[in-house]
C-alpha cells in the first residue's frame, strides 16, 4: 500500500527522494481509485464498450480517462471546472478518523457509479459529466485528508 510506505518515509524522515517517490505513487494510486473504471474488469474496463459522445465514437474508458474531462475544459474553461468540483464539497471542514482512510470503503463507493451511471444505459453523457465532477469531489476530499493525516506532524 503506498499510502502506508508514504506515512512511514515521513515518519522515518526518509530522503526527499523516497518521500517524493512514495508521494507520486500514493497520488497515482487515488487518482486510479477514483476512475471508475479502474475498477472493473466488465468489457476490459470499459475498453469494448463503444459510446457516442459529441458526435464522436469512442470507448467509455478513454472517455472517462481524458476525454470528458477535455471537452469540459474546453467549454467551461479550467475555472468553471474547479468551480463545479468545488460547489460539490461540503463547506464544514471535519476530522477524520484512522479509519476512515479505508481503501476498500472508497473502491466500493467508486464502483457504484459503475452499476448506477457509468454502464447505465442508454448513454447520457451530461450524466456521465456530472458523476465526474462528483468523483473529482471525492477524490480531492480524500486526498487532503490523506495527506494531511501524513504531513501533518512533518512540520515538527
Amino acid at each position: 500500500d503506498w499510502t502506508e510506505r508514504l506515512r512511514r518515509a515521513v515518519a522515518r524522515r526518509d530522503s526527499s527522494l523516497k518521500i517524493a517517490t512514495a508521494l507520486a505513487f500514493t497520488m497515482h494510486m487515488l487518482g486510479d481509485l477514483h476512475q471508475p473504471l479502474h475498477l472493473t474488469k466488465f468489457q476490459r474496463g470499459g475498453l469494448k464498450h463503444r459510446v457516442r459522445y459529441h458526435n464522436k465514437r469512442t470507448s467509455l474508458h478513454f472517455l472517462w480517462d481524458t476525454q470528458m474531462l477535455k471537452h469540459m475544459l474546453s467549454r467551461h474553461g479550467r475555472r468553471g471546472v474547479v468551480d463545479s468540483i468545488s460547489n460539490q464539497i461540503p463547506l464544514q471542514s471535519h476530522e477524520l478518523s484512522e479509519t476512515d482512510f479505508d481503501m476498500w470503503k472508497w473502491a466500493q463507493q467508486v464502483s457504484q457509479w459503475n452499476c448506477r451511471v457509468v454502464f447505465k444505459e442508454p448513454f447520457v453523457p451530461q450524466l456521465h459529466e456530472q458523476a465526474l465532477i462528483e468523483l473529482l469531489a471525492m477524490a480531492s476530499t480524500n486526498i487532503v485528508h490523506i495527506l494531511d493525516s501524513i504531513f501533518a506532524t512533518f512540520a515538527d
